[in-house]
């Protein structure tokens, strides 16, 4: 008896010993944009939550939705990490099982596949978008809730003319296929709705100043080239309005009015530059 009780204290002090030998460290950090179906991004008008499981099923980060005009992110979550396993935190390596909920309460499960949402190293930071859709996709390879939103929206349009409907097709004739502009924000079935460019004004000593189309819930950066033969595209940093602190990315809230936008430019090098409005 005297030999097992010495051996079952030993295994307590072990076990002791393993639980306070982890040790708090840097959190690891997912950030990026919570999307709905068309990619139109949650702001302060349309919100989500974001939740992160362990592998036992433990809640062990929740992050809000936010909007900052500089930024296409709009959620940080910041998952504890430990240099051992310990309630709360987790390690390098660990999967997380993501969550979001809209304000609405409608819940997503799996979202996220679990190969994405890995925890890699203390400190470290990882892209990750998360889309808000049904699960599974269409003949045509696209996301059930959007081909089902511009199918009535084709039905009901002047396009419809009792075919079959693609998505990838382009049914005002503005060159641009639908599935394309539903993404980009602008109306798939009006030639005159598209993302483009609308004015370019040059000022040797101020500056350039570039006005593009804008859509809300949306986010926009700016490329540039000096040859479009070899269409070697590289971001450019810019400014808006009275600010001077230089962005790459402009999001527009979901309670601007679709409209335009206007963004400034430094004095350029000399040297022609063709410029582009890509749709982060």
């Amino acid at each position: 008896m005297k030999n097992v009780l010495i051996a079952t204290l030993a295994t307590f002090a072990a076990a002791a010993n393993a639980a306070t030998s982890a040790v708090g460290v840097t959190p690891f950090t997912f950030s990026g944009r919570v999307m709905d179906a068309s990619h139109a991004a949650f702001d302060g008008e349309n919100t989500a939550t974001i939740l992160a499981y362990d592998k036992s099923t433990n809640l062990i980060a929740k992050a809000e939705t936010s909007y900052r005009a500089d930024s296409r992110r709009n959620y940080a979550l910041n998952i504890p990490m430990a240099t051992a396993a310990v309630d709360g935190y987790v390690v390098q390596n660990d999967p997380l099982s993501i969550v979001v909920t809209d304000s609405r309460g409608t819940e997503w499960k799996g979202v996220v596949p679990l190969s994405e949402s890995v925890v890699a190293e203390p400190g470290g930071v990882k892209d990750l978008d998360i889309v808000l859709s049904a699960p599974g996709t269409d003949t045509h390879g696209i996301d059930e809730d959007l081909y089902w939103s511009l199918y009535v929206e084709w039905w009901y349009s002047d396009y419809y003319d009792g075919g079959d409907f693609d998505p990838n097709a382009d049914h005002d004739g503005d060159g641009i296929p639908t599935l394309k502009e539903a993404l980009a924000g602008s109306d798939p079935f009006d030639p005159s709705s598209k993302l483009e460019i609308v004015d370019y004004l040059r000022d040797d000593a101020a500056g350039e100043a570039i006005t593009f189309t804008a859509n809300p819930s949306r986010s926009y950066s700016l490329e540039c080239t000096t040859n479009l033969a070899t269409k070697a595209w590289k971001p450019l940093p810019f400014t808006t309005g009275d600010a001077q602190t230089e962005q790459r990315v402009i999001s527009c809230p979901s309670s601007m009015r679709s409209g335009t936008l206007t963004i400034l430019l430094k004095p350029g090098e000399g040297g022609a530059r063709f410029y582009r409005i890509r749709t982060e």
